[in-house]
């Protein structure tokens, strides 16, 4: 069905950075205690950036124990930091030091763009959501030009990286918030869930588990999701910057994996798709793809 890729689940995707087998935080504010103390001469592989997608490259790559990974992070380290593991708390991580705290080019108006400066980069401002993305978006990166790139060929790199349950997992959150309104807490405060029925979703009646399937399904909004500015095509397509193995066009030993490689923004929150585009980055580098 169209929208069996769109799976809501919550996952602290930031943890994928504990994966990572070597790493150098360049910190402002811990430059002497940073993890690794002892530098190579020169290494297989340098990692620049250790966020949703850098951080996985980093962590596969790091499963051979005969290569060697740089990781260069600006941001500081994430271990230790509790409120790092809570959704809720997100939003205050902006506009500090965690944050790059970009804004956009002035036209009429200028736009905030939060991303992460941090091990785990922006997923640690994500709000633990995670979404993979409708399996057409993938579908029509293939059919632009991105062989390799199909809903059945990134299939493999969600389930790789996830250990949640699918729609299962949003109709027990939904069912548990149906229970919790009924506590006198709730009650007396007038709580009391949105029963405007979901106009894709008339088809169901009101209230069953196949409406809130399809309530998950249908119901999505994207917010700080920038992307596609490196674009991954075809060889041919001069619009493109990387070809489908993520290699920068015209420069050798130089690859690209993160949001920015995206040829079409999926119809998501972006960090799931991010996480794959890591996974099957080191695959293809590591040359099993």
């Amino acid at each position: 069905m169209a929208g069996t890729g769109a799976i809501l689940c919550v996952i602290n995707v930031a943890i994928l950075a504990i994966l990572v087998g070597r790493f150098v935080f360049l910190n402002d504010d811990q430059t002497e205690d940073l993890p690794v103390t002892k530098f190579e001469e020169s290494y297989d592989y340098i990692v620049v950036g250790s966020g949703s997608a850098g951080s996985v490259v980093a962590a596969r790559l790091s499963e051979d124990r005969d290569v060697t990974v740089l990781v260069l992070e600006a941001g500081p380290d994430d271990r230790g930091n509790i409120h790092l593991t809570i959704p809720s708390d997100a939003a205050g991580f902006q506009h500090t030091k965690l944050d790059w705290e970009y804004y956009t080019e002035p036209q009429q108006y200028r736009v905030y763009v939060p991303r992460g400066r941090v091990v785990g980069g922006s997923s640690q401002l994500n709000f633990m959501v995670h979404v993979r993305g409708n399996r057409f978006d993938f579908d029509k990166w293939a059919a632009n030009g991105c062989d390799g790139w199909s809903y059945e060929d990134v299939l493999p790199y969600f389930k790789k990286y996830e250990d949640m349950a699918d729609e299962e997992l949003a109709k027990s959150g939904i069912r548990l918030l149906q229970k919790l309104l009924k506590t006198d807490v709730l009650k007396n405060i007038g709580a009391r869930l949105h029963s405007t029925p979901m106009p894709q979703c008339t088809q169901h009646q009101y209230d069953s588990d196949e409406y809130w399937q399809c309530y998950v399904r249908v119901l999505t909004i994207c917010a700080f999701h920038q992307c596609c500015t490196c674009k991954m095509g075809a060889l041919n397509d001069p619009t493109a910057v990387v070809d489908p193995q993520l290699r920068v066009k015209g420069i050798d030993g130089l690859r690209v994996a993160d949001a920015s490689i995206m040829p079409l923004i999926v119809s998501a929150n972006t960090n799931a798709a991010s996480i794959m585009i890591g996974e099957k980055a080191a695959d293809i580098i590591k040359g099993n793809k």
